[in-house]
């Protein structure tokens, strides 16, 4: 049950507190998943009850959920490679070259959007958290959010992004505070940080900073716009990263480039057994 629940702090003990309890805490695996496992199978000692959810677990939309939770977590495993132990060995990464350029475009996302936290949290007027790394845990939160949640389809979520990057590189904030509040509220410090005289360098550094060709692999730094526009190109050229999209009645799988889709439940099947409204 506790590596369910939180998996062990040892594997992020190069962060020094509280980095190490938020990584570990920004590795649960998907709510309803988790309550499901409690509800089926610690609360109850009926094998035929085990089974069923066993059988719903296999199901290919909670599969595919599964499977984006396992992508989270090497993300996150990366981000703490870039920021605090460099020498670690992500084998599940290192070993398998279309994984990692699939996934090296979301981990630069949330090591940007940690630098530009820091700083805004160090230079900025922010008073509604205890540290910048809480509040970079519900800006992580919201990153998954925007960019894994099942969307209507790949070219609208490829827009979206690209919008965002835009509107950073602008300096201006593309969220709002009612979808988005910690990104909203970054976004507020790091505009009124780039226009400021006193900080010159921070939009340049911050948010539209470009990867060179002569930094080093794992400890380089881009923009969070940059970032933003990196996410959205590797989305579009890469159908296994985005394979759920959502209509109004029906969930499908993109299984291949073009016309290769699938449908695989009917959302009010889906709503029912995860409780989850799309």
């Amino acid at each position: 049950m506790t590596d369910l629940i939180l998996p062990a702090l040892s594997e992020y003990q190069k962060a020094p507190p509280p980095a190490d309890y938020i990584l570990a805490n920004l590795s649960n695996p998907p709510r309803y998943i988790f309550e499901q496992y409690v509800k089926k199978i610690v609360h109850s000692d009926n094998a035929e009850v085990q089974e069923e959810f066993c059988h719903w677990l296999s199901h290919p939309v909670a599969a595919a959920d599964h499977a984006l939770w396992s992508q989270w977590v090497c993300i996150l495993k990366w981000l703490y490679k870039k920021r605090w132990h460099p020498k670690l060995k992500l084998i599940e990464i290192d070993k398998n070259r279309k994984t990692r350029d699939s996934l090296e475009c979301f981990a630069d996302l949330l090591h940007s959007a940690l630098l530009v936290c820091e700083q805004c949290y160090l230079y900025g007027d922010v008073s509604s958290y205890a540290h910048h790394l809480y509040w970079f845990r519900d800006i992580a939160l919201e990153l998954r959010i925007i960019c894994f949640d099942f969307p209507a389809n790949k070219e609208q979520l490829v827009q979206k992004l690209r919008t965002i990057a835009q509107q950073i590189k602008l300096v201006e904030n593309p969220f709002n505070p009612i979808d988005h509040p910690a990104l909203w509220e970054l976004m507020n410090v790091a505009t009124e940080l780039a226009t400021s005289p006193s900080y010159k360098g921070f939009r340049g550094k911050y948010l539209v900073k470009k990867k060179s060709n002569q930094q080093k692999q794992s400890v380089y730094e881009i923009g969070l716009g940059t970032a933003f526009s990196a996410v959205a190109s590797r989305i579009q050229k890469d159908h296994n990263l985005v394979s759920m999209e959502t209509s109004a009645d029906k969930i499908s799988l993109n299984s291949g480039s073009g016309r290769g889709r699938k449908i695989l439940v009917q959302k009010l099947f889906f709503e029912s057994i995860t409780g989850q409204r799309l």
